[in-house]
């Protein structure tokens, strides 16, 4: 009897632990979300708890139905492509200097533990005489799921080809071992940190960088596959983080880079219009060649520069992927940071700094991630004038030229 009781306990025990059921509500606009209700207020509202920890309330009158599902492990996936976006920096092992790098990658998420994708990027040098490359990879991963935790850890293996575009001679075949962490931001975004190692094999000799990266992940989950994508809101405000880099059109032999970020403030008038200030921090390199007779040792020059600009935008549609046109309008200010070109300004009684009145103009695509949430991709021209210190006899780029650009926006919705 007693070993009878002891296998009907254990078998009961088992079907608990190996079976759980979780909570679905349907709404009347269509939306569906699983998880697991964690307070309800009887003909009122309801409040829901998704399996990626956000809370969700819902009015009484807006839900058509509430009932519940069996769930499993392999409930948790991914539905459809996986996009991600991804910067950081590459510290080179061998002669010093590094590199900015950027990267996008399409991929798709074959279960939990595995995933695979294909990417290309831009990799920035920042020493004197480096080169921009562009890496195209074939990246897999392989996550370590910690068991009450939202954090994922992973192991990922990277390989593929590395143009440069100055020299075909230093084309490169590329591996990279990175061992990272990722955890959800949302049910559709999750952030990802990594630190690695990349090897570069060359027609001639080896080379590597240890490698730092982080960056977002946009996919849909199991639990968006029959959710609509609700109007987003109006007379709301929002914040936009955002890089940007750029290799105007020089005159003559001059060239000048820029790179940096801003940080963008604006009110949405309608779901499709937008208008607000920013300010933005970065670096410009200046290579003035045969510009310079003061001093021959001192033919480029960087300054880092701040600015501060108004922004209108106007998005075509509300949909998840719209065309939009967007302009800036503002000052951008320039301090001379080469040490030595410093000292000769100073010598010569010339500011070491320069002002200048910028209008930039754009078109991109923008990507509703969730329903007040964007990531905008924009094109856009930089039109800006000239500077010239005439007791150096010195004349810098203009700065107009072409001006891309990356944005995270989310609406402040409280």
């Amino acid at each position: 009897m007693k070993k009878a009781l002891l296998f009907v306990l254990l078998l009961c025990s088992t079907s608990m632990f190996g079976q759980s059921t979780r909570d679905v509500v349907t709404l009347k606009n269509g939306s569906v979300i699983r998880g697991e209700i964690v307070e309800q207020i009887p003909g009122e509202s309801l409040k829901i708890r998704t399996r990626d920890g956000s809370v969700f309330v819902y009015k009484i009158d807006e839900v058509e139905r509430i009932n519940k599902e069996e769930a499993t492990r392999t409930d948790v996936k991914y539905s459809g492509l996986v996009f991600s976006a991804n910067t950081g920096y590459d510290i080179n092992t061998k002669g010093g200097g590094g590199a900015i790098a950027t990267e996008i990658e399409i991929g798709k998420q074959f279960s939990p533990l595995v995933y695979a994708g294909l990417g290309v990027g831009a990799n920035f040098a920042t020493s004197d005489g480096g080169s921009t490359t562009i890496p195209i990879t074939l990246n897999t991963k392989v996550f370590m799921p910690l068991e009450n935790s939202k954090i994922r850890p992973f192991a990922m293996l990277k390989g593929g080809y590395s143009i440069n575009t100055d020299d075909g001679d230093y084309n490169a075949v590329l591996l990279q071992i990175m061992p990272g962490v990722q955890f959800p931001l949302s049910k559709s975004i999750d952030m990802n940190f990594g630190a690695g190692y990349t090897h570069y094999l060359l027609k001639e000799g080896n080379g590597g960088a240890v490698s730092i990266r982080m960056g977002f992940q946009f996919h849909n989950s199991a639990d968006h596959q029959k959710k609509v994508l609700l109007p987003s809101v109006a007379n709301v405000y929002q914040i936009t983080l955002e890089g940007s880099v750029s290799n105007p059109v020089g005159i003559e032999d001059d060239e000048f880079t820029h790179y940096g970020g801003n940080i963008v403030g604006t009110y949405k008038l309608t779901p499709t219009v937008m208008a607000g200030v920013g300010i933005g921090l970065g670096t410009s390199e200046f290579d003035n060649e045969g510009e310079i007779s003061y001093m021959e040792h001192a033919d480029a020059f960087s300054a880092s520069y701040k600015q501060i600009f108004a922004r209108g935008i106007y998005r075509l549609t509300d949909k998840k992927f719209s065309p939009f046109a967007s302009c800036d309008i503002g000052i951008r200010s320039h301090s001379v940071s080469t040490d030595a070109f410093k000292d000769a300004l100073e010598a010569v009684d010339e500011s070491k700094s320069f002002t200048s009145l910028f209008v930039n103009p754009g078109v991109g695509l923008s990507i509703r991630t969730s329903q007040n949430s964007y990531l905008d991709f924009t094109a856009s021209y930089y039109l800006s004038g000239k500077q010239k210190w005439d007791k150096l006899n010195v004349k810098t780029s203009s700065m107009s030229g072409f001006l891309l650009k990356i944005g995270f926006t989310r609406t402040l919705v409280f």
